[in-house]
């Protein structure tokens, strides 16, 4: 960016009011500022008016961003290049729809779209640094995260485009990256396609099968799910499609490397949300939604989320939150109708809520709880040490057999039958170091909480479970330790005795924890349980839980038949803890002596 090329903007919210201001003012095509087609800096002055006046019904998330662009406007360090933004709209605008009823109508960016492209596009830091006699752009990742039918692909495709025609590098390269090649062909082939439609892009670009390319001999293509692909790489913008079905966070990262040593790299994530809560792609939207309430910091990183906060799966206004383009490219009846489907199956409703609410929501088939459920026991707050050791307390343990996860799980009940509960989780190194990298962040996400701590090497250290449970017993005092007689739990105990002189009990497994399981999940549906926030395993082992039905109207709680790295113990232990409490668990148990 040259140093001349700044543009003041409008720092007073009700300035941006610009409908009311200048309600006849047009934009190069006719379209005046009270369409929805006006194309300009004002258009985006307008939706972040509409945004924080409540105009719009814009979720929190979305408030959020809008009041970080606010905020933007203001600050000295930062500059706006009107002259690159404006670029942007104009060569979009000689772009035209390929798909659905408006195909080959010209297209004209959706307020939301200005948005993003006008942040993307338009912020430079003031300063010069890095020794650079240009400015650096402001962002250089986006996180952009919107429902299905939104347009967000073909967003993408542009951004691609016109990351490279305004790249300050020499050749630069666009990639395009997914799960599988499929869809990273997705992305490259709308790309392709827009520059098709435009007779002015066709004498920049020489589009091949699978490449595309520049007249100063820069390129764009679509690469395979295999981050070994992009190794070497030298990235100036990067597109990564349909993050919430990356299996880890490989590609990205090799594709963050690869930009390295570009000037001005731009990465452009885009997605829905998904039923993976332990995905790369769910760690990435907490992170976009902490930088936008403040407790996170990165001052290159766009984050916009729209989603629904509304509880409902059908509410109109949830249906506006998570589509910015409702009216446009989504449409209102059409979400009605699947709606209405998804209020009859499971399944139908997770791809509902995830794909046009953009909601997060953990489904499996025939999961012990739902997700919205579990979500409730973590988020209320959890009474301290001292609160804790005024109620009863029950005790559950479930033991690896040679070197998995072993659980250990406290649960204090009220008098009222409410209870409160946390675990501890034990696992040797070797199981720690030998996890497929899906989950590596999980683990140690909960070793850094505390719920997870390594015991042993090769084999868990039954020492270092049975010297927690004896510093319960000393400081606590639980009326009674369950514990399953099998896998290594009848020596266990035996071992416990002779030392702590404690007895355990066994508890039948399988059915046998059906009561427990019962009144587990009706005690979470009324919002009796709290448990434990920091407690990622238990969380997540809560997640993985399937349900096994009787004969008899019996259940069983069983793990995952076709993912052995799908974890329950820690769930396990919670049942094995509440089938000792009397509200749960009316039949004597058999004390192993």
């Amino acid at each position: 960016m040259a140093l001349s090329e700044e543009h003041p903007l409008i720092t007073n919210l009700e300035e941006m009011n610009i409908r009311a201001i200048n309600p006849d003012l047009e934009d190069a095509h006719g379209n005046k500022i009270t369409d929805g087609d006006f194309q300009g800096l004002e258009a985006v002055y307008q939706y972040t008016y509409d945004v924080l006046t409540g105009v719009r019904n814009a979720s929190a998330s979305e408030k959020l961003h809008c009041q970080r662009f606010l905020n933007d406007c203001s600050r000295t360090d930062l500059v706006f290049n009107l002259k690159h933004f404006m670029f942007v709209l104009r060569i979009g605008n000689t772009l035209k729809h390929s798909k659905g009823s408006i195909a080959g109508a010209r297209i004209f960016f959706m307020p939301w779209q200005q948005f993003v492209l006008a942040n993307l596009f338009g912020f430079y830091f003031k300063e010069l640094i890095y020794g650079r006699q240009t400015r650096t752009r402001r962002f250089n990742k986006v996180f952009c995260m919107v429902s299905r039918g939104n347009a967000k692909t073909q967003l993408a495709a542009i951004v691609g485009v016109m990351g490279i025609l305004l790249s300050p590098n020499g050749q630069p390269t666009c990639t395009t990256s997914a799960s599988s090649r499929h869809q990273a062909k997705v992305a490259f082939n709308e790309i392709k396609t827009q520059i098709m439609t435009s007779a002015l892009l066709r004498k920049e670009f020489r589009c091949l099968s699978n490449e595309i390319k520049t007249k100063d001999g820069g390129t764009i293509y679509p690469t395979s799910a295999e981050s070994k692909s992009l190794d070497g790489q030298r990235i100036s913008v990067a597109v990564l499609d349909e993050v919430h079905t990356y299996k880890d966070s490989s590609v990205p990262a090799t594709v963050e490397s690869g930009t390295q040593s570009s000037h001005d790299p731009i990465i452009f994530a885009i997605t829905t949300a998904g039923t993976n809560t332990r995905s790369y792609c769910k760690e990435q939207y907490d992170y976009a939604k902490e930088i936008l309430n403040g407790t996170m910091q990165n001052d290159q990183y766009l984050a916009i989320v729209f989603e629904s906060d509304i509880p409902e799966h059908d509410s109109l206004i949830g249906f506006e939150q998570a589509n910015p383009s409702l009216g446009k490219s989504v449409s209102l009846l059409g979400l009605q109708t699947s709606a209405q489907a998804a209020a009859f199956s499971e399944s139908l409703k997770a791809e509902f809520c995830t794909k046009h609410l953009n909601r997060w929501y953990s489904y499996t088939e025939n999961g012990m709880l739902d997700s919205s459920i579990i979500e409730n026991c973590f988020s209320r707050p959890f009474p301290s040490d001292a609160e804790l050791s005024k109620l009863r307390l029950y005790c559950g343990l479930d033991l690896a057999a040679v070197s998995d996860l072993t659980s250990c799980a406290q649960v204090w009940v009220t008098e009222d039958g409410k209870f409160f509960a946390r675990t501890k989780n034990f696992i040797p190194k070797v199981a720690l170091d030998t996890l497929p990298s899906t989950y590596t962040s999980l683990y140690n996400k909960a070793i850094g909480k505390g719920s997870l701590v390594i015991a042993g090497d090769v084999v868990t250290d039954l020492e270092a479970v049975a010297e927690h449970l004896a510093s319960i017993y000393a400081t606590q005092k639980p009326k009674d330790v369950g514990i399953d007689a099998a896998a290594g739990g009848l020596r266990f105990a035996e071992e416990f005795k002779g030392k702590h002189r404690r007895d355990l009990t066994s508890v039948r497994q399988g059915f046998g924890l059906s009561l427990a399981a019962y009144n587990l999940i009706r005690q979470a549906s009324l919002g009796n349980v709290v448990l434990d926030p920091n407690d990622e395993m238990l969380r997540w082992c809560l997640e993985n839980c399937r349900v096994r039905n009787g004969q008899q109207g019996d259940i069983s709680i069983v793990k995952s038949q076709t993912n052995q790295n799908l974890k329950i113990d820690a769930a396990i232990a919670l049942l094995n803890a509440l089938a000792l409490i009397p509200a749960f668990f009316s039949k004597p148990q058999a004390r192993i002596i």
